[in-house]
């Protein structure tokens, strides 16, 4: 994946948009794309303007990753015997894939996407924790020294390399942002089924993010 180091750039020199938006013509919105990786490219023109503009080469403008990776939401998990939902502290738990691709190759990290009050009872919806959590959380007992699963298989141990590789060449908001997009995929899914349970529609579920904890264990 390539990103824009743009952000990263601007907040070294103590830069806001606005003022580099005045200083070199190009748009705050154009900008603001760039800072948050919503374009889809740049013109040279532009790339050349912000280069001699922080008297930076292309090559320090961008970020590059040999990895891609891809969300694939796939639910609420089926069955009801998993770790956290045996040890009542997952009220709802969801079935997550990151598809991961380097090269030709590519690999599948499942995790858990989890919402519990973490005290066994019903989940009322201020007392809620959102969280992420390795797939191994819930489908091994034992654990070696360093956290891995004994009857963990090649195939899940090559994942989980990758994974961790992939998460090492990420910048600090390309992983931000992938916590974030797998947070908001969780909480959507929780609020839905909170409604459809309490017979709600799910715009009168309070959204109010101070009463809605998150956690990641990835």
């Amino acid at each position: 994946m390539v990103d824009s180091n743009l952000a990263v750039l601007l907040a070294e020199r103590n830069l806001k948009i606005t003022k580099v938006s005045r200083d070199t013509g190009i748009s705050r919105t154009t900008l603001t794309a760039l800072c948050y990786d919503h374009s889809g490219g740049i013109k040279f023109e532009t790339l050349n303007t912000l280069c001699k503009y922080l008297g930076i080469n292309p090559a320090e403008f961008f970020s590059y990753s040999q990895y891609d990776y891809e969300i694939q939401f796939l639910g609420e998990t089926e069955y009801e015997d998993t770790l956290l939902k045996k040890m009542e502290l997952a009220k709802y738990e969801y079935t997550i894939n990151i598809i991961i691709r380097r090269d030709n190759m590519t690999w599948t990290y499942p995790i858990r996407g989890v919402c519990g009050d973490f005290k066994g009872d019903s989940v009322p919806y201020d007392e809620a924790a959102i969280g992420l959590m390795p797939y191994y959380f819930d489908n091994y007992d034992d654990y070696d020294a360093e956290d891995i699963p004994y009857e963990a298989t090649a195939s899940d141990m090559a994942a989980a390399r990758e994974y961790g590789r992939m998460v090492e060449e990420m910048t600090v908001r390309q992983y931000n942002d992938m916590i974030s997009t797998l947070l908001e995929m969780v909480q959507e899914a929780f609020v839905k089924d909170y409604a459809a349970v309490n017979d709600l529609d799910p715009s009168e579920v309070p959204a109010d993010e101070q009463h809605l904890k998150k956690y990641n264990g990835l």
